[in-house]
């Protein structure tokens, strides 16, 4: 049976344009971007175990060593390529990173460039009950690092925007990694996207957090959803001034963490505006703690506490305002304190606890709706 002509003329010219693009040659230029090249080279840099930083990165078999040589050519050849920064800032690409048998050895830490924003997304990372499976994993050997990716002001203090961190795995050996006091670090760092990622320590548990935010302007918009945490806490967000930080999405984490010394295995200061919606946050410490925030929403947040006698309260709240608490099942071997107040605010609504636990508040205006099971109120309700 005859093609038709037409039909016979598009398939010509699809394939004349996907032959330039697999050769890199000129074709006619509407596949080429600013800076030459076919625009499959566009914004993409790969990194395996086994690469070579001497390479280009822009396939597997070129691929990158490092995932911090991929990251300095995405940013060296946006600049060549022409395109301008807009407000200072640019988004020049994705780093790719494919599974490694042991770890990248990141050394001091990732250092990206706030006005030079990229997605790093792992090929794989285990989110089953074997953590160490061949995986895109991140750690350090450097005894002076503390933290595994730096998004800080240092090399630029720009206020950040739009990094994401996708389906990677990030690890220390404490033994190693005396001075390690985060995984993720951020300051004043904005639209961050943390998703399906799996972190982990040895010889913890660990005096610190999987991401932590601090700085002196603002740390909002940040999306933290379905990572798996052991043997840390999973948010400090604590920046030392009264800007606020907002409308945080916080879902779906499973969290596995006992180490009182952290105030909370989410230790959040001034957040307002943001959802923390069914989260795990399972181990013998205090679940949230939520210091001066305002108009946030707990919903169906769980944790378990195991050690009989040890009675560590799942909220803690001191200051803030408008909270909402809803639902979420708690179980502990002895009664606990569910919500605990300290330093005043007021107005905190919980509704539909599922657990036997004390609810004790110094605030005014609190209230209690329609608890599962029962309940003590110790002051502060209306």
């Amino acid at each position: 049976m005859a093609i038709d002509p037409d039909v016979a003329e598009l398939l010509d010219v699809t394939n004349a344009r996907l032959a330039a693009l697999e050769s890199g040659g000129p074709g006619d230029g509407s596949h080429t971007h600013k800076g030459g090249g076919p625009l499959v080279d566009v914004g993409i840099r790969y990194v395996t175990e086994g690469g070579d930083d001497s390479l280009d990165g822009l396939s597997w078999a070129t691929a990158f060593a490092s995932p911090q040589a991929a990251y300095d050519s995405l940013v060296a050849d946006f600049s060549v390529a022409g395109f301008s920064a807009i407000n200072g800032r640019r988004h020049v690409g994705t780093v790719l990173i494919g599974p490694h048998c042991t770890f990248y050895d990141v050394g001091e830490g990732l250092i990206l460039d706030k006005g030079a924003v990229a997605e790093f997304r792992g090929v794989q990372a285990s989110k089953g009950q074997d953590p160490y499976a061949w995986m895109s994993r991140l750690g350090t050997t450097s005894p002076t690092a503390t933290a595994l990716v730096h998004m800080v002001d240092v090399p630029n203090s720009t206020n950040g925007y739009g990094f994401e961190f996708r389906n990677l795995s990030v690890y220390a050996d404490l033994n190693v990694a005396t001075s390690l006091e985060s995984l993720i670090r951020a300051d004043d760092a904005n639209m961050v996207t943390v998703a399906d990622c799996y972190a982990d320590v040895d010889n913890g548990p660990f005096d610190g957090f999987f991401i932590k935010c601090s700085g002196g302007a603002d740390n909002s918009w940040w999306d933290v959803t379905a990572n798996r945490v052991n043997s840390m806490g999973l948010i400090q967000a604590v920046a030392p001034t009264t800007n606020n930080q907002n409308r945080w999405n916080v879902e779906k984490n499973q969290v596995f963490c006992t180490n009182p010394n952290l105030r909370g295995q989410i230790d959040i200061y001034n957040v307002f505006d943001s959802t923390f919606i069914g989260n795990n946050l399972e181990g013998d410490m205090v679940a949230v703690y939520a210091e001066k925030c305002g108009s946030n929403s707990f919903i169906n947040n769980a944790g378990e506490s195991t050690s009989a006698g040890i009675q560590y309260p799942a909220y803690v709240m001191p200051g803030g305002w408008w909270n909402v608490i809803i639902g979420g099942r708690w179980q502990t071997p002895t009664s606990g304190i569910f919500l605990d107040r300290t330093g005043g605010g007021s107005r905190v609504t919980v509704i539909n606890p599922q657990a036997t636990l004390t609810t004790r508040t110094d605030g005014a205006k609190n209230r209690i709706i329609d608890p599962e099971g029962t309940v003590t109120l110790v002051g502060g309700f209306a």
